[in-house]
């Protein structure tokens, strides 16, 4: 029975990960797809990550507001994904539909106006990626719940979830953008993501309407003082950590957006750069939270002083990647000495990586670890785990959605890259 029970939460995990790799593959599909709609890469992106991250944001809110009422979280967390499933497979079809149909009625009032159809394009992103963005960060309050009834140390299974959820967004990236897109075009890349999710879907249903419900089952013993009051919306201890972690999400972010500009400069502006980077950042982030989470569990670390270490670590990093600038310029040399003797595509792509990885991977394994260890650090151990994780999430994705905002349009253009950086590391 307890290997049943180890097995069921160990493929939980594993189905998290998948989870994780599809969303990426939904960002890369429908950046595509509004980038042709759009007519502009950047506009696309910038659309389309800031509807992702919004949604989130209000999903952690929301899923973490229910998960203490729910008596099958497993199973609620099957039906969130049977229902992205349903969104995200019949997108392309309802984002050309909603499009057409919106600029056929509003053409007359646009009057080729390129601001105003960017406009409405955008308010149709909106309204169109906010459901199924919405319920992906419901998710991880959902299952942290569950998987809190089933085994305690909830904080520990929010933090863990979240690193292999993060993860399996990397792969998501690297097989995505890499792969399956080139290979098999937007719309089957999509089919192919939506059918892993709903074999997630599927199984989660039915395996969360066949184990009992919390209230039957055993609390496990726990150690130390277990708090199970209602969580104090007026905390100031919660309130003051999530203003931290919004601030540290967005030097998180602020660092990404200076990092990419950088970066396409040696490795080109090109969709394959923008991945390579991306997948950089988030392996690093991964690999970051997964041994932050490993070692204040397994070798008790104080979260607290673990949490104060990794943010002046982390200013001290991003502040010595400006010195790494210098040296791009010769790196850049080396990186295109291949191309001129013929050297295939691969070997460029092992070059674009080793340069994304020596001027990201220490400051971002930093990073990564920011956030789990503010998890384990600030969660209480109650049974409302959900609501406190999903807060806690909602206030790192609104300061990664400000830091977005404020490096892009801000930051880089008024200061540049190294008065970018200090403010990040400022922030840190």
């Amino acid at each position: 029975m307890e290997s049943q029970k180890r097995f069921l939460e160990t493929f939980v995990y594993f189905l998290f990960v998948v989870s994780g790799a599809c969303s990426l593959i939904y960002q890369l599909v429908w950046v595509r797809i509004f980038s042709l709609e759009f007519g502009s890469t950047t506009l696309g992106v910038a659309t389309v990550v800031a509807v992702f991250l919004g949604g989130l944001a209000a999903g952690a809110l929301v899923g973490g507001k229910i998960s203490a009422r729910l008596k099958r979280p497993l199973a609620a967390y099957g039906a969130i994904e049977l229902t992205l499933t349903a969104f995200v497979a019949l997108s392309p079809w309802t984002i050309a539909w909603a499009l057409s149909t919106l600029l056929n009625a509003a053409g007359p009032l646009v009057h080729g106006s390129f601001g105003l159809l960017t406009l409405l394009r955008f308010f149709a992103a909106v309204a169109l990626l906010a459901p199924p963005t919405l319920l992906m960060g419901a998710t991880l309050p959902v299952l942290s719940t569950w998987m809190e009834q089933r085994a305690g140390q909830g904080s520990y299974r929010a933090s863990s979830l979240y690193s292999w959820n993060t993860f399996g967004a990397t792969i998501g990236v690297a097989f995505g953008g890499f792969w399956l897109l080139p290979q098999v075009g937007m719309q089957k890349s999509l089919l192919i993501a939506a059918s892993a999710n709903l074999f997630i879907a599927v199984f989660c249903l039915v395996a969360g309407s066949r184990i009992a419900p919390a209230r039957e089952i055993a609390a496990p013993k726990k150690t130390g003082p277990v708090k199970d009051a209602p969580v104090d919306k007026a905390d100031p201890r919660l309130l003051l950590g999530g203003i931290g972690i919004a601030l540290a999400g967005a030097a998180a972010m602020i660092c990404q957006v200076v990092w990419t500009r950088v970066a396409t400069l040696v490795l080109g502006a090109s969709v394959y750069s923008f991945t390579v980077v991306l997948g950089v950042f988030l392996a690093g982030l991964a690999l970051g939270a997964l041994f932050v989470t490993w070692a204040c569990h397994k070798k008790h670390q104080s979260t607290g002083a673990v949490l104060q270490a990794l943010l002046m670590g982390g200013a001290v990093a991003i502040i010595a990647t400006g010195y790494v600038f210098s040296f791009l310029p010769a790196w850049a040399v080396g990186l295109h000495s291949p191309i001129r003797s013929g050297a295939g595509a691969f070997s460029l792509l092992q070059l674009q990586l080793a340069i994304a990885a020596a001027l990201l991977f220490v400051p971002v394994l930093i990073l990564g670890g920011i956030f789990p260890a503010a998890l384990l650090a600030l969660a209480r151990e109650t049974k409302a785990i959900g609501s406190e994780v999903g807060r806690l999430y909602a206030w790192n994705i609104a300061g990664s959605v400000s830091g977005v905002l404020l490096a892009g349009f801000i930051l880089l253009p008024l200061f540049g890259v190294s008065i970018s950086l200090g403010w990040a590391a400022s922030l840190l």
